[in-house]
């Protein structure tokens, strides 16, 4: 809630994905219990599923007509897809 009572920066809409990407990258690709945990989903699929109407991040699960991106659930399948090819480095 507090989230929605900030002025955002200028361009925050198109920075946005880069951050969220640079901190899930800082989480989940270390060689710590997130990144096993990460790597313990194997292949599914990864959906951030939501109740507040999040169409961005995740889906909304309260109007399938209208889901959402899961633009999170898209960026952690995608550092676990490199995390193999990082081990190799």
């Amino acid at each position: 809630r507090i989230g929605r009572q900030i002025q955002l920066i200028d361009g925050w809409d198109d920075r946005k994905y880069m951050v969220m990407e640079r901190c899930t990258a800082n989480k989940f690709c270390g060689r710590g219990a997130e990144q096993a945990m990460l790597l313990g989903t194997g292949h599914a699929d990864l959906v951030e599923g939501t109740y507040w109407r999040d169409r961005v991040w995740g889906v909304d699960l309260l109007d399938p007509e209208r889901p959402g991106t899961n633009w999170l659930g898209c960026i952690l399948m995608n550092h676990r897809a490199q995390i193999p090819m990082r081990r190799s480095l």
